[in-house]
């Protein structure tokens, strides 16, 4: 048992057995530093005839003179009828309290702590037994055993509690210190992987503006070549070889499919131009850490990026984009990690389709940013795929947690994303699905520049 229930339980059996109107055990508390200036007794157990008050509180020591000096003492006290009791004083602080007989006696454990067993008679005078007083002797040098193992469980538990929280603080750490572990070498590879994006953007960069450029000059030099035969036709009517040659040449196609084929090289190399530039806008080396930008071009390369994830496959529906763009004022923030918390965003929406691309068909994203009260901006992603399952909502930002399929997530992305938005801008990041119908990630951040503090802080 712990402490009170060994005291609870001595006053309740020892009331039954004596039969008296009221059992009571108090601790005495010899340091002055409390609320009364002085040592004082303190009430903690008792049994009573129900018609009578609770004393359950705590007692100054000079509120119990001259009691107070015979029990701090160890010496037992016993009133058989409290109007003949002599000592004015004594008889005067009893009866203000309604014994007619008390009987009190001290308690010494093993640890120096002191108690009082007390039992009395209230409604009737009621002389104590011989046996009676023996058989509390004995409870006392019991209890004060039973109180000794008692601290002992006690302290034990204690130390059982401590030992049991700080096995968990060590566990809290340990997982924090593995989280920061794999968010680092996240963070160097999605450093090492924007060193090589934009060294590839830089090296493809080169040679496709040495092709634009000089497309347009190889199609003039084309068509004049093209307006020269022509003249020489008019002008030389051909031989009989050359016209075989022209047609095993099918020269008239030729003339025809020239335009269309530079037109062609003209349309690959704008779209591998605008690669190239979502590719160095999403690693954003060249540029500032910390810089205004507009998250609308931030989102469209992205989406550039991921537009083979995002066409039509041999078992798998073209997924829709819709965007929703408002007008955004330029957002001071950490570009390349947003574009990092963009890039999260839209394949975890990629992933969610999964299903729907495979059977209806009817896959879509929607992108929203606007502009909202309190000087900030929000960017949301939604789609209409399987939803996330209420249970996962609430841990769908903790670190390793994913609802992937094992080998397809690491369950560092959101939880990455949330760091970026939450601590690195200042920002929220929140999730709403309804499992069946979809899911929305939104992003909210101050479009001012992060306060200085948090500059160091590591994403």
């Amino acid at each position: 048992m712990d402490l009170d229930a060994i005291l609870e339980t001595t006053v309740r059996e020892v009331r039954s057995l004596l039969g008296v109107d009221r059992c009571y055990f108090l601790w005495y508390h010899q340091d002055s530093d409390n609320a009364f200036g002085e040592p004082f007794f303190e009430l903690v157990a008792e049994d009573k005839n129900a018609l009578l008050p609770s004393r359950i509180a705590c007692y100054p020591r000079h509120s119990v003179e001259p009691l107070a000096a015979i029990v701090t003492q160890r010496q037992p006290v016993r009133i058989d009828d409290v109007s003949r009791v002599e000592d004015r004083d004594i008889q005067r602080l009893l009866e203000e309290f309604g014994y007619r007989s008390i009987l009190l006696l001290p308690v010494q454990t093993e640890g120096g702590d002191l108690g009082v067993l007390a039992c009395s008679y209230e409604t009737e005078t009621q002389p104590w037994d011989e046996a009676a007083v023996e058989l509390l002797e004995a409870v006392c040098d019991r209890l004060a055993i039973a109180i000794q193992q008692g601290c002992l469980y006690q302290q034990s538990r204690e130390a059982e509690q401590q030992a049991t929280a700080k096995s968990q603080e060590l566990e809290q750490a340990l997982r924090k210190l593995q989280t920061t572990q794999t968010q680092l070498v996240h963070a160097e590879k999605m450093s090492s992987l924007g060193q090589l994006v934009a060294g590839v953007a830089h090296e493809i960069n080169n040679p496709i503006s040495f092709i634009f450029g000089n497309l347009v000059y190889a199609r003039e030099y084309v068509d004049d070549l093209l307006k020269l035969v022509e003249t020489f036709r008019q002008i030389y009517p051909p031989t009989p070889d050359i016209e075989a040659e022209i047609e095993s040449m099918d020269f008239e196609y030729i003339v025809a499919d020239l335009p269309k084929l530079f037109e062609s090289m003209k349309s690959g190399a704008v779209r591998i131009r605008e690669i190239v530039r979502s590719l160095r806008t999403f690693s954003r080396l060249d540029e500032a850490e910390e810089k205004a930008i507009d998250v609308r071009e931030s989102f469209d390369s992205t989406l550039t990026i991921l537009a083979t994830r995002l066409r039509r496959t041999g078992t798998h529906s073209e997924i829709r984009v819709v965007k929703q763009y408002g007008e955004l004022p330029a957002v001071h923030c950490y570009a390349g990690q947003l574009n990092q918390v963009l890039m999260h965003l839209l394949v975890n929406a990629i992933d969610a389709l999964e299903k729907r691309r495979s059977q209806d068909g009817n896959a879509q994203i929607t992108i929203t940013t606007e502009a909202i009260e309190g000087d900030r901006v929000r960017l949301s992603v939604s789609d209409n795929g399987v939803g996330i399952p209420p249970e996962a909502q609430e841990r769908i930002f903790d670190p390793f947690f994913t609802t992937k399929p094992v080998g397809k997530g690491t369950g560092l992305g959101l939880s990455i994303s949330y760091q970026i938005v939450v601590d690195r801008h200042r920002g929220s990041l929140t999730c709403r699905s309804i499992p069946g119908e979809g899911t929305t990630f939104v992003v909210e951040i101050p479009v001012s520049k992060p306060p200085e503090s948090n500059k160091n802080s590591s994403p």
